[in-house]
């Protein structure tokens, strides 16, 4: 196994400043995004590699073509750290990323925001794969988000391996076609929590309530799909967050066990929240079954 080192930095917070690079555009998350900036020490130690935009929903298809129905048997798979603390806006982290790939080439990297209790940003970024004729290695790497924003944000950040014969250039159009050249793995999940440049302590653009879950729901966001695994088994969701993630009132009580529908699968978010400790299950890989929207289970 030929050995390098891949360092992942992340900086990742939630309303974006005018005194930016450039001026944002979309939502937060959106915005943080189109920012990312990405190096590989072992290629090209100066400039930012190349990121190619393609569709997270075309990205999820093929994850499920792909890995679901055996995952244990993927011939493109990533691992990496579980989560990462960062100081602010435009300082990058790193770490190291471990891949195997039997096609014999470096993996491209595809990478998809998830905020918390809300649906993934609709375009994630690959990168390419590099003909080096490895099965396996361990990467360095540099990530960087360079727009200043206001309040903390806690953030999953979904990395997906993309691989296939002969390594082919131009990932992100063959995503789109869901071409038979390449195979998408298992992604890797980074729980990303970065502070804001601004005054107090709120997440995701909104301050925590001085009550304990005063006028919200005390439920669980925990779900399992196919990008992996997200949110919180124990957590107080308020009537904001909820309306802007899904465009509903807050129920009035958690989603007992065994209680359907619970994810609205277009959407990509939790619309009814699970009682507390349980599970959101969407798909047979998390023991969801065939059950349209999953089910709630511990």
């Amino acid at each position: 196994m030929r050995k390098s080192y891949w360092w992942l930095g992340l900086v990742l917070v939630a309303a974006c400043s005018g005194e930016s690079p450039a001026e944002c555009t979309g939502t937060d998350a959106e915005c943080l995004f189109s920012s990312m900036t990405f190096h590989d020490f072992d290629l090209e130690p100066g400039p930012a590699l190349a990121l190619s935009s393609v569709r997270t929903d075309a990205l999820i298809d093929l994850w499920a073509r792909d890995y679901a129905a055996d995952g244990e048997l993927s011939p493109v798979r990533v691992s990496g750290p579980e989560s990462l603390s960062f100081v602010g806006a435009g300082i990058g982290e790193g770490f190291t990323f471990s891949w195997d790939d039997s096609f014999g080439c470096r993996p491209a990297f595809c990478f998809s925001a998830c905020p918390r209790n809300a649906r993934c940003v609709a375009a994630s970024s690959c990168s390419e794969m590099v003909r080096d004729g490895q099965t396996s290695g361990v990467t360095q790497h540099w990530l960087t988000f360079e727009k200043p924003v206001e309040h903390t944000v806690e953030l999953d950040l979904m990395v997906a391996p993309v691989s296939g014969p002969g390594c082919a250039g131009g990932v992100a159009a063959l995503l789109e076609a869901a071409s038979t050249e390449i195979q998408v793995g298992p992604a890797a999940r980074i729980t990303v929590e970065v502070p804001g440049s601004g005054p107090g302590t709120g997440t995701n653009d909104e301050p925590p309530p001085t009550d304990a879950c005063a006028g919200g729901l005390h439920a669980s966001t925990a779900a399992c799909t196919p990008l992996g695994s997200g949110g919180s088994l124990d957590t107080c969701i308020s009537r904001s967050e909820y309306a802007s993630a899904t465009g509903m009132s807050l129920p009035a009580s958690a989603a007992p066990d065994g209680t359907s529908g619970c994810m609205d699968t277009q959407r990509g978010v939790v619309v009814k929240p699970c009682a507390i400790g349980s599970t959101c299950r969407v798909g047979s890989a998390c023991g969801g079954g065939s059950t349209f929207g999953g089910v709630c289970g511990r």
